[in-house]
């Protein structure tokens, strides 16, 4: 399975618990992204499954989307300012940490880098780094802002002492699916996990095997 570096910490284990529950002999391997198209290594039998934000995705990919995702911007609980940052113009002359968009994960963030780099002026841009992750920690550890999928912050916010709240900007939503090949579609095995997969984490409406448009 193929998943991004926010589905490695927030959906990994929901989907390893599950098949835990299912019965020993259950395994799952689970491939970081690189540079190469995710249909190119689904085709090649690399993976079975890609879960994420792929909008550049072939469309005659499988897909099935699972559930919608919103940014949100977090900072550490004792940050001086923290009342204030729901505010546009109090927002905008914090310093920020920018996560850097990348064929490796995050192209599907490129829109948010783009917005918010755009509206800071360049000494508010405190560090640029190349993962949500790292964003959230440098928060953490800083009286910077860091801006990142409301899911990863809600599940990161307690370890790190984090205070989460909505950014005075009209930031897009994230769709995230499931995709794989249609060299898999019939497989009995890949039904039962992609069902498993849904059921987990997608909306009850949604319809197994939608092709993507």
């Amino acid at each position: 399975m193929i998943v991004t570096e926010v589905g490695m910490i927030r959906l990994v284990p929901t989907i390893v618990a599950h098949l835990e529950k299912e019965g020993q002999g259950l395994r799952l391997k689970v491939v970081p992204l690189d540079s190469r198209q995710i249909e190119v290594r689904l085709e090649a039998g690399e993976a079975d499954l890609a879960i994420g934000a792929f909008p550049g995705a072939a469309p005659n990919m499988r897909r099935q989307p699972l559930y919608t995702d919103t940014y949100v911007s977090v900072v550490r609980r004792g940050h001086p300012r923290l009342r204030r940052l729901t505010k546009a113009d109090a927002f905008l002359r914090e310093r920020h940490v920018i996560v850097t968009s990348s064929h490796a994960g995050h192209a599907a963030h490129q829109v948010v880098e783009q917005e918010l780099s755009s509206r800071l002026e360049p000494d508010r841009v405190y560090v640029r780094v190349p993962s949500f992750v790292a964003s959230a920690f440098t928060a953490s550890r800083t009286d910077t802002v860091g801006t990142l999928p409301a899911q990863l912050a809600q599940f990161l916010a307690k370890d790190l002492h984090l205070a989460i709240f909505s950014p005075p900007l009209a930031l897009s939503r994230i769709q995230i699916d499931q995709f794989w090949h249609e060299r898999a579609h019939s497989d009995q095995g890949h039904r039962w996990f992609r069902a498993a997969v849904h059921k987990l984490l997608g909306t009850p409406k949604m319809k197994l095997g939608q092709r993507s448009r």
